[in-house]
């Protein structure tokens, strides 16, 4: 993981409210999944 993947994710944290330590988790991924989820369904 580079360091533009480390940014992408500290961007999307702090626009979801999360701690911004640009690392990937468990709770990064169901949250992506879920706005994912939603927005296939919006489609």
């Amino acid at each position: 993981m580079g360091r533009r993947t480390a940014d992408a994710i500290r961007l999307y944290q702090k626009f979801a409210g999360m701690d911004e330590d640009g690392a990937p988790s468990r709770e990064l991924l169901e949250d992506l999944r879920a706005v994912a989820d939603t927005m296939s369904k919006d489609g």
